[in-house]
């Protein structure tokens, strides 16, 4: 498995693809972000704050 398979494994979750993880769904929007998480990292730049949320 390359660097590119675990990419495109991840970039398929999302919506009904989502899966459970410890802090809620795990699921990315279509520029890789996670969706509903407090936090945005992208590579080479600094973790960025997005927001804090609740399970609905």
């Amino acid at each position: 498995m390359t660097a590119q398979d675990v990419l495109q494994a991840k970039n398929r979750l999302y919506g009904t693809l989502a899966v459970p993880g410890a802090s809620g769904m795990i699921s990315f929007d279509e520029r890789g972000d996670p969706v509903s998480k407090a936090v945005r990292v992208r590579l080479g730049e600094t973790p960025e704050f997005v927001q804090l949320s609740t399970p609905q």
